[in-house]
């Protein structure tokens, strides 16, 4: 820890061990040391949070602000006051910033299990991509069944992919393709089975890019895939923003099966 600044993970390991409740939660005190805001009368007043947006922000994500601001910040709610710091707020935190990107939600979470001591839920991460993934493939085939000519074929594949994600761990390869670090719109669109969606994928990149741009302020990053053969620069996002593909992914089909009515 550098003049108080939070910049590691020992650091942030230290912060959680310092500063968390009885049942795990970080204190208010510990989460404006850890977004760089240092005194956390600038996150909570009247028992309530103090900014509007962050807590807006917090309700986007599904968070109770009043039960925050009265019993305290998970990892998970306190990776969003960080973005909040890093993006959003009139007074940004650099620190904020460096650790959001530097952790991302699951690693903010694997941290505070570390500092107390105990392990993550197995599979929780799985878990909530499966459901995610199936939602999204009950949408698509309820705006299929509504086209004059439905296609019996990609129900029936929609079908057959919620069928392979309910199946047990040993059946289900999710869990293994979520090791990766690093997806682009092809390698979701491939993951996903998605099939004859090539002449798709720019417009889908383009959606994807902006919704990025609208969570972070800022452009998404560059890579390098190996296309026909050839490396080309294209765009990548970590395993943390692959719902961002995946919302990109799902909008732009419904809406062109929604237009083929």
């Amino acid at each position: 820890m550098d003049n108080g600044k939070i910049v590691s993970k020992i650091d942030v390991l230290n912060l959680f061990r310092e500063e968390s409740r009885w049942d795990g939660s970080l204190t208010h005190r510990g989460m404006a040391r850890l977004a760089g805001v240092h005194d956390h009368s600038t996150l909570v007043s009247g028992g309530d949070i103090k900014s509007k947006s962050l807590a807006r922000k917090l309700m986007g994500k599904g968070f109770d602000p009043g039960d925050i601001a009265k019993n305290g910040w998970s990892a998970k709610a306190a990776f969003v006051c960080l973005t909040y710091y890093a993006y959003n707020a009139k007074k940004k935190s650099e620190q904020a910033e460096h650790l959001a990107e530097a952790f991302g939600p699951t690693g903010l979470v694997a941290v505070q299990a570390e500092a107390l001591g105990k392990m993550p839920a197995q599979n929780n991460s799985v878990k909530d991509a499966v459901d995610k993934q199936i939602a999204n493939l009950e949408r698509i085939m309820a705006l299929i069944q509504q086209l004059p000519n439905p296609s019996p074929l990609l129900l029936q594949a929609a079908e057959d992919r919620i069928r392979d994600l309910l199946a047990p761990p040993s059946q289900n390869q999710l869990a293994p393709a979520t090791e990766k670090t690093e997806w682009t719109i092809r390698d979701r669109l491939e993951y996903r089975e998605i099939r004859g969606c090539e002449n798709y994928e720019s417009p889908m990149g383009r959606l994807a890019a902006k919704k990025y741009r609208e969570k972070y302020n800022k452009d998404p990053l560059k890579g390098h895939r190996i296309f026909n053969g050839k490396q080309r620069k294209c765009t990548v996002y970590m395993v943390e923003d692959v719902d961002l593909i995946d919302a990109a992914i799902d909008e732009y089909l419904a809406k062109k099966l929604g237009g083929a009515q």
